[in-house]
């Protein structure tokens, strides 16, 4: 059988105070890869962290101005902030 997927892509979060999480995953080692602002004054609505070659944690501050809809706190998720996973493949038409 054909693997699909080569690995895990990212993880998005959902985050409250989008400094506090950059600065535990800097803690950890990790260094921002890129960021999403709808405007550059803005604070960005979407931020990647590099963990390691192609794999990242994806977080979405909750009070940014999205420009898709967004909740205002992460209440469909009552354990606070998971959103969804992103898989890497090569051909996404044969997957």
């Amino acid at each position: 059988m054909k693997k699909l997927f080569n690995g895990l892509y990212h993880v998005s979060f959902f985050v409250n105070d989008i400094n506090k999480s950059l600065e535990f995953y800097r803690a950890c080692g990790f260094d921002i890869l890129f960021e999403l602002r709808v405007t550059p004054d803005e604070e960005p609505w979407n931020i990647f962290v590099s963990v390691a070659k192609n794999q990242t944690i994806e977080l979405q501050p909750v009070k940014a101005n999205h420009p898709f809809p967004a909740p205002e706190t992460p209440k469909y998720y009552e354990d606070g902030t998971f959103f969804h996973i992103a898989l890497l493949t090569d051909d996404l038409d044969d997957t």
